[in-house]
């Protein structure tokens, strides 16, 4: 399967990570992933794990930017088979290029609750949902009016592998976040609790992890509370990449969302506290509610200084609650939160969006040439054995007794007569992909009419979005430049060329993406 990952950029962030997390799964189980972003560190990790990259300014919105990006992907959707988007901008921007088409198929990953104005109702959320927690699906179900039975649930998960739980004697409370407008709020508090709390633990130091268009008032605001303190007991780090080794220098974990996951993989006792409400500290019993909001606490209790201060306390003081916590916590991600879990969902949904295709065969059928005839034969034959039953035939007379005698017991076998221009099109647009097999179709030695004929499909075909396949092609003798032109042009459009002889496939080797010699039938 050749799945395309499109989403703005891969710098560090949950859904990066999340993006990062899924593709190099994908990776390993041998699916075949290009990324298509506007870079970032993750994208040169996932250049070094071997995952195909590509560099597009889907993190810019001026006008040649997005043309640009345009181009990069429409080349790049013609080759696969999912293309699976996690932003408002590359759904949108993945749907306006397919147009009308059905292929390919596009999944979204919905990581958050856009706001609806004024962007939001120009989000498309393609063939199927993926949203991070129930309540983004409901809200998706809500206010786009989804078919609840295209919206699925899945998870951010976590590498366990890179998160141990050795503590280091260092008594440090942990922030991890973007420091940005909308989620630096717990930032902030946490200056304020600073001020509280530390004159009473003086040997207790809180560390903040990040950086965004927040981080110099955030900086004015730690070294005030540090003024205040007499000490520095608010440390600011900054943007680091090497979370799982800082978090192993914790002892309480502060944040929301995947923050918050890689401080319970950490077996750090976790206080869920961000902009959009407040959880508490994670136990058995509030799990489920906050699992259902992403571990963001949405709906929840406004944050506010006095309760984060309290819940600190609570375990700086009480080391058995603290244990019980971070002990939780860890056997939750080890449950639940895996790189496998995430990457099944991811597969489960690309199953959904690829039913078994319809093939329209085109050839010189209907004419009781019996190698045309075995051909088309051998080729329903190996189409059944691989699932695919839908199959429509272009033939000169879909009543006539020899195709009737061949439908027979074949309930998805369907003829349309090659010369109604009107069956012709409806024979393309019900199928997936346009397959012309058997004899020197691409040739006029015999009649330029027959080169234009199947030269005029193909040109509908791709223009429609179907894949294009050329079996057992010949192309005779072409005469002239314009028939050698149309048979190029022809070829250009095809996805695969198996070719009869070898001379067949230099000529081909020219003009199509990718060719073969087919074996003796």
């Amino acid at each position: 399967m050749k799945i395309l990952m499109v989403t703005d950029k891969m710098d560090i962030g949950g859904a990066e990570t999340h993006i990062f997390t899924l593709t190099v799964e994908l990776y390993k189980r041998g699916e075949h992933v290009t990324v298509v972003s506007g870079g970032g560190t993750y994208a040169e990790q996932l250049k070094r794990a071997g995952v195909g990259v590509l560099h597009a300014p889907l993190d810019k919105r001026d006008p040649l930017s997005v043309v640009r990006c345009a181009r990069i992907l429409k080349a790049q959707m013609r080759e696969c088979d999912i293309v699976h988007t996690h932003t408002r901008f590359t759904s949108y921007l993945a749907y306006r290029i397919r147009g009308g088409n059905s292929f390919p198929k596009i999944v979204v990953t919905a990581h958050l609750n856009f706001k609806l104005f004024p962007f939001g109702g120009l989000a498309r959320w393609g063939d199927v949902t993926l949203a991070v927690s129930e309540d983004i699906k409901s809200y998706l179900l809500k206010n786009y009016r989804l078919d609840a039975n295209n919206v699925h649930v899945t998870v951010n998960s976590v590498d366990t592998s890179l998160y141990g739980c050795e503590r280091s004697p260092k008594k440090l409370i942990v922030h991890t976040s973007r420091i940005d407008r909308g989620r630096a709020k717990t930032a902030f508090m946490l200056c304020e609790v600073a001020e509280k709390l530390l004159p009473r633990h003086s040997d207790w130091r809180i560390l903040i992890v990040g950086d965004g268009n927040c981080f110099s008032s955030l900086k004015k605001r730690a070294a005030s509370a540090n003024k205040n303190l007499g000490f520095e007991g608010v440390i600011l780090s900054g943007a680091r990449y090497d979370i799982p080794s800082i978090l192993r220098y914790g002892s309480i974990f502060v944040g929301v969302s995947r923050s918050a996951l890689e401080g319970m993989a950490s077996g750090l006792p976790t206080i869920i506290c961000g902009d959009e409400g407040y959880g508490g500290l994670l136990t058995k019993d509030n799990f489920s509610l906050l699992l259902n909001t992403n571990f963001c606490a949405r709906g929840l209790t406004s944050a506010n200084p006095h309760l984060l201060a309290a819940d600190i306390s609570l375990l700086i003081n009480n080391r058995d609650i603290a244990r019980s916590s971070s002990e939780y916590g860890r056997k939750v991600i080890e449950a639940l939160f895996t790189a496998g879990r995430m990457a099944n969902d991811a597969v489960e949904c690309y199953s959904l969006t690829r039913p078994a295709p319809t093939i329209c065969l085109c050839g010189y059928f209907g004419y009781s040439n019996l190698g045309d005839e075995m051909i088309l034969r051998s080729a329903i034959s190996a189409l059944e054995s691989c699932g695919i039953t839908h199959v429509s035939v272009l033939v000169r007379d879909p009543n006539c007794a020899a195709f009737r005698k061949m439908a027979a017991g074949r309930v998805n076998l369907t003829a349309y007569n090659r010369f109604d221009i009107n069956d012709v099109i409806k024979a393309v647009d019900c199928s997936d992909a346009l397959v012309l097999c058997g004899g020197n179709l691409l040739q006029n030695e015999t009649s330029f009419a027959s080169l234009a004929y199947y030269t005029q499909i193909v040109r509908y075909a791709a223009g429609k979005g179907k894949r294009i396949y050329i079996l057992s092609g010949g192309f005779g003798e072409l005469r002239g430049l314009y028939p050698t032109y149309l048979a190029a042009k022809c070829l250009s459009r095809a996805d695969f060329c198996g070719c009869r002889t070898r001379y067949d496939l230099e000529f081909a080797k020219k003009y199509a993406k990718r060719t073969a010699l087919m074996p003796d039938m």
